[in-house]
């Protein structure tokens, strides 16, 4: 095969530096995305390491006798032990961002939720004795072992999280007590740990794209300066535009500029960069310092004060016995001086920190921990200054600490419980902040973040030197690109035209919906793939003919495209009986539905949307036809009209029958009733004692049959159009409906608020109220019965409330008590339907709200129940239906 000559110099080979620059970018590329996923590795194991450190310390602080006398009930909420705790969890995950510590134990099978740092409406939030409902295996498997864990990502009933266990232990038995959790959530890590893998591979996808430009440029520049020398060296070079012509030699001296002034430009922002960056961390610490130094010799000045002088006279003046930490303990002071400071320096932190801390908040971190060994290991040292992170992976301070130990005067307050002022136990308790010994170290300390101002401080320098880089490289790249854009710009403005037809062309090809196209002679033009499926005819079967009908009919007749290019729109009807109309979607389209056979004799629905296609005149040149398959919706369609006529059916044949049942079982009824008054009427004189009774109780169970009907009758008509919604005024209906009532002397009713009004059948929503104060009416068991009505906004309904200081209702009834003819006390005792609150629900229901009580046993009860704020009209078929349903 022959080579053109000037081809093969247009062509250049690929030198040897040529290569290993290409070899290089592919080496860069495979180490970024190694050096990637190593990182990743490397900062997951760090923070699961951290995080089980977090954990083990925190199980660590609490006390195994206090553990022990935990139920993981809600009886613990409250008591001494699971409130130091809960305050001591507390305190250290304040150090735990966006983590939460929580505990659980292990109780005849099931994990049990105790203390945890959670604020009680926080959503994470667990009430003690709470049943962990899908924990994973290494949540109680720790419990076995006793070893602490960590594990994840999980996923449960709360969310998805990186989890850490730590036990606390029995020293006795090494039984585990309780496990101490902290939970970061997974989404948070797999941020980080992204952002490390994606870093390296970014860095190394850049380097590598600039050697490859680099190296495009260089072979570029080549080329160009080739093709230059050989139209200088053609006879009809005159003919060649000379604007579009490079010397070979000044594309050589335009790229070696570009390259130099570009290393020049990156060597400048580098050193700028650099220098920037080391006087911005200089002078971040040095302010840092001043603060902390300033704010921990404050606080030594004011607990002196207070120890060498206030504290003295407030033991003379009140007593040894007596302890008032507003004014005697040096920390609460300085504590309380410094949280008004901080209101205008809410980052920083003064710290108190202590390995057996009276106050939860002053327990040590591990940090913390490790300066108090510190000190205990050098009497001599008086202050230490650096920087220091509470918790690892948390915000990073500047502290400056100085050591308190502990003198024979402090142990009065430190030591033993029984020598410390009786107050001071009595506020505290024996056990917190006790035990302490001569020479033994708390820390005073102050703390400044810098790891936030260093991360703003890097944020803005490199801001600042990637917007100059930018406009350097822009600055640069146009003077390339200027060269250049003239010639490129007819090509690629052909290039994107071809494009964009392949593009139009392989969408409608490719499209799933089923669409064809006709001209304005009726010639097929477009016939995609998903048409061929469904008619059966290929493509290359109907292009270029006017037989498109043959995908639907089995003789010629027009299709809804040909009509629209006919502008026949007036002939729709004729030929779409089953109904045709101009669709809403699209200007110029009409959509029609019709059924058609396939090739396989199926009966079909098919939907069509045809559209006219204009020029840019606005002239008629064809239309284009899409298809859907209806024929399963259809079908659902029928079997949903069938099912609604079969409901209605079973309406009419319930109610008949509840009406026919009532009336039928009344008659006897009364039969009955009267056949005993006749009975005790005429032989009143014969019947002894128990006679007597027995008819009574025979009347009273007929009585109570004759309710039980009515009551039926009464929940059968709820839900049916018997009064259209209207606005109601409660203001006036309450104070009737109350005056009505047979409300015995000892009870009273209170409306509390100004009701409003509601879009509702008035007889309705008489009804519920009725029942509800019937019921408490009837069960009060308090000599002054006391009945409120009250009324709030809740979201777009109003809740109503009915409450009373009866007798109460335990938890376990709550919802037996809507159930019909259900009642909690032996109708003997209190006569009742049990049909009362099942209509109110009903109708509660029927509205759109919802209904429940609340209680305490020997409390009272209070009964909710919600309904719309605004309410449309309702047809009354629609109730019909729900009601019936």
């Amino acid at each position: 095969m022959r080579i053109d000559p000037l081809i093969e110099k247009r062509t250049p080979r690929m030198t040897g530096p040529e290569k290993a620059a290409w070899l290089l970018a592919v080496t860069v590329l495979c180490a970024g995305w190694w050096l990637g996923h190593w990182r990743a590795g490397l900062i997951d194991a760090e923070r699961r390491e951290s995080l089980l450190r977090q954990a083990v310390h925190i199980a660590g602080t609490l006390p195994p006798a206090l553990v022990r006398e935990l139920s993981f009930t809600e009886a613990d909420r409250g008591t001494p032990a699971f409130e130091f705790l809960r305050r001591q969890m507390t305190a250290l995950g304040a150090h735990v961002p966006r983590q939460g510590v929580y505990s659980m134990a292990l109780r005849q099978g099931q994990l049990l939720f105790g203390p945890e740092d959670y604020p009680q409406d926080d959503p994470m939030a667990s009430p003690p004795g709470t049943i962990y409902r899908e924990p994973s295996p290494e949540d109680t498997a720790i419990f076995a072992t006793g070893k602490p864990v960590t594990f994840g990502p999980v996923t449960d009933e709360y969310g998805t999280f990186v989890c850490a266990l730590a036990p606390v232990l029995d020293p006795d038995s090494g039984e585990v007590l309780m496990v101490v959790g902290i939970d970061a959530l997974a989404q948070e890590r797999e941020a980080q740990i992204d952002r490390a893998r994606h870093r390296p591979m970014i860095g190394s996808a850049i380097l590598s794209a600039a050697v490859a430009i680099g190296v495009g440029t260089v072979r570029w520049r080549k080329r160009r300066g080739r093709e230059g020398d050989a139209v200088a060296a053609t006879p009809s070079a005159d003919r060649v535009d000379r604007h579009n012509a490079v010397p070979g030699s000044a594309g050589r001296t335009s790229t070696a500029i570009l390259i130099g002034m570009g290393i020049l430009a990156v060597v400048f922002l580098c050193v700028v960069l650099l220098q920037t960056w080391h006087w911005t961390q200089a002078h971040v610490r040095q302010m840092a310092d001043g603060q902390a130094r300033w704010a921990v010799e404050f606080d030594v000045a004011l607990r002196d004060y207070v120890g060498r002088h206030v504290r003295p006279e407030m033991e003379r003046q009140l007593g040894e016995e007596a302890f008032m930490p507003e004014t005697m303990s040096t920390s609460f002071i300085a504590r309380s001086v410094f949280d008004k400071v901080r209101e205008s320096s809410p980052d920083a932190l003064l710290r108190f920190a202590s390995i057996n801390p009276r106050n939860p908040v002053n327990r040590a971190t591990p940090a913390e921990e490790a300066l108090i060994r510190y000190f205990e290991q050098h009497p001599e040292a008086e202050r230490w200054s650096g920087t220091m992170a509470f918790f690892e992976q948390g915000e990073t301070y500047y502290v400056c600490a100085i050591p308190r130990r502990f003198e024979p005067s402090c142990l009065r307050c430190h030591g033993r419980p029984e020598d410390a002022p009786r107050a001071l136990v009595e506020r505290y308790g024996p056990v917190a902040g006790f035990g302490g010994s001569v020479g033994a170290v708390s820390l005073d300390l102050a703390a400044v973040p810098i790891g936030t101002a260093h991360a703003a401080a890097g944020a803005r320098i490199w801001r600042h030197m990637l917007i100059a880089l930018a406009l350097c490289l822009l600055f640069l790249g146009g003077i390339a690109v200027l060269i250049r854009v003239d010639l490129m710009q007819r090509g690629r403005a052909e290039k994107s035209l071809r494009e964009s037809e392949q593009r139009l062309a392989s969408i409608l090809q490719g499209s799933p919906i089923p669409t064809f196209i006709i001209d304005r002679s009726h010639r097929v033009i477009h016939w995609n793939r998903a048409m061929e499926r469904l008619s059966g005819i290929p493509a290359g079967e109907i292009l270029g003919t006017t037989e498109h009908w043959r995908a639907f009919y089995p003789s010629e007749r027009p299709c809804l495209a040909d009509l629209l290019v006919d502008e026949a729109v007036e002939h729709l009807a004729r030929w779409y009986p089953e109904g045709c109309s101009k669709s809403d979607l699209v200007d110029e389209a009409y959509e029609a539905a019709a059924f058609f056979s396939d090739r396989q004799g199926h009966r079909l629905w098919l939907q069509f949307t045809a559209a006219l296609i204009r020029d840019s005149q606005g002239r008629i040149v064809g239309a284009t036809e899409t298809l859907q398959d209806m024929t399963d919706r259809k079908r659902t369609e029928q079997k949903q009209m069938e099912l609604l006529e079969r409901l209605a059916a079973i309406n009419r044949e319930l109610r008949d029958f509840a009406y026919v049942v009532s009336h039928d079982l009344k008659a006897p009824l009364r039969a009955i009733k009267n056949l005993s008054d006749w009975l005790a009427a005429d032989y009143q004189d014969q019947l002894d004692a128990q006679g007597k009774e027995t008819l009574q109780l025979l009347g009273n169970r007929v009585d109570r049959m004759h309710d039980l009907i009515d009551g039926v009758l009464q929940y059968s008509r709820v839900g049916r159009a018997e009064g259209a919604p209207a606005p109601l005024a409660l203001d006036r209906l309450l104070p009737e409906l109350v005056a009505d009532l047979d409300v015995p002397a000892h009870i009273s009713i209170h409306i509390e608020t100004d009701l409003p009004t509601v879009a509702a059948d008035a007889t309705r929503i008489r009804q519920v109220f009725q029942n509800l104060l019937s019921n408490a009416i009837k069960y009060l068991d308090k000599p002054q019965g006391r009945i409120a009505i009250a009324c709030g906004a809740d979201g777009a309904f109003w809740r109503f409330s009915v409450s009373d200081n009866g007798p109460g209702i335990e938890r376990k009834h709550f919802e037996r008590i809507f159930q019909l003819f259900q009642t909690l006390a032996p109708r003997d005792d209190r006569e009742s339907t049990g049909v009362g609150l099942t209509i109110a629900k009903k109708i509660v229901e029927m509205y759109g709200g919802r209904i429940w009580v609340e209680s305490e046993v020997g409390q009272g009860s209070i009964f909710f129940f919600t309904l719309p704020q605004a309410r449309a009209q309702a047809a009354p078929e629609t109730l019909q239906t729900c009601a019936a349903g």
